[in-house]
């Protein structure tokens, strides 16, 4: 597998980590009112981020490594 491989593949798990379908993206501790759903919003979207965030610093990490090789 060539690093193009590799970082369509990292992509990809990346964009399958961001599924917000998946039940450990829920909370179930916010009430139904128009607060609690604020919240579990701003919780979704700061989970999201912190992933895409992490996937991007890894990725920068590994293409600055590579070109001072």
């Amino acid at each position: 597998m060539d690093e193009n491989d590799k970082s369509k593949v990292k992509v990809l798990d990346l964009l399958r980590s961001l599924d917000t379908t998946q039940p450990e993206n829920h909370f179930e501790d916010a009430s139904n009112s128009f607060v609690g759903n604020d919240e579990l919003s701003m919780r979704s979207h700061n989970e999201s981020y912190t992933k895409i965030l992490a996937g991007y610093s890894n990725t920068l990490e590994e293409n600055l490594t590579a070109k001072c090789d």
